[in-house]
């Protein structure tokens, strides 16, 4: 390895170096710079934000609710659901839409029905309660990750 870094120096710094070889190594650099470029804009684009929280706009002024008392209403709403347990609850802004990412353990032993239809009913629940108790329709969709197949 040390001798090619050796003949690679003296590739471009011996006497026969020619502008060819300069430009060949400006080049190169410059199109891998290029496709780190492309590779970084492509995440920065593709990537959702994490939300503070909601605005509300109201007749006196503005009402902020955060999102740690979203998770909180969430976490509330998990009590009627005995076979899921909430672990995470974040509150992600992508496209100027809002949606709520849940993270859950579901453990199959105490679950009454398949997970599709608990996933439903929690949903559900957790709009009405947005809605109820904030005053939330913003947020477009719920999605459910299950973390593990038991309680943590």
């Amino acid at each position: 390895m040390k001798e090619l870094f050796k003949h690679f120096l003296a590739f471009f710094n011996g006497t026969e170096s020619t502008a060819f070889q300069y430009g060949y190594l400006t080049g190169a650099a410059v199109s891998v710079l290029v496709v780190l470029l492309i590779f970084f804009l492509i995440l920065l684009m593709r990537s959702s934000a994490k939300c503070k929280g909601i605005t509300l706009a109201s007749p006196g002024g503005n009402l902020f609710i955060t999102a740690s008392a979203v998770g909180d209403l969430v976490k509330a709403t998990e009590k009627d659901f005995p076979a899921l347990q909430v672990v995470k609850t974040v509150l992600v802004e992508k496209r100027a839409s809002l949606s709520l990412q849940l993270r859950v353990n579901f453990p199959q032993d105490q679950a009454s029905a398949p997970l599709p239809v608990i996933a439903d009913a929690l949903r559900e629940k957790i709009f009405a309660n947005l809605q109820n108790t904030f005053g939330i329709d913003h947020i477009k969709e719920i999605n459910i990750e299950v973390q593990r197949g038991k309680k943590a």
